[in-house]
C-alpha cells in the first residue's frame, strides 16, 4: 500500500500556513512539512510539492502504522501534533 496524503493548516496567530504531507506505505507514514514565511503567499501547489519531497526524502518524523486506525483519522491527528510543536 502506498498513499499520499495531504492538510493544509493554520501555523500560527499570525496568518502562517503549513502544509503537511503523509506518505504511507505499508509498516510506516512518513511526515514531511512545508511552512510559509512571512512575505509568501500561500500556494497549496507548492506546499504540496515542499511537503511530499520531504516526506520522500527526508522526512521530519518516520512513525510505525498498524492497519487498526484508519489512515486518514492516523495522519490528521499526526499532522495537527506537528503543527503545534513546530
Amino acid at each position: 500500500m502506498e498513499k499520499v496524503l495531504f492538510t493544509h493548516k493554520f501555523h500560527d496567530n499570525r496568518g502562517r500556513r503549513a502544509t503537511v504531507c503523509g506518505f504511507f506505505t505499508d509498516e510506516q507514514v512518513r511526515i514531511g512539512t512545508a511552512v510559509c514565511s512571512h512575505k509568501d503567499s500561500f500556494n497549496k501547489r507548492i506546499g504540496r510539492l515542499i511537503s511530499e519531497g520531504r516526506a520522500r526524502k527526508n522526512p521530519d518524523l518516520v512513525l510505525e502504522f498498524s492497519d487498526s486506525e484508519p489512515p486518514g483519522k492516523f495522519f490528521v491527528k499526526e499532522a495537527e501534533k506537528i503543527i503545534k510543536t513546530s
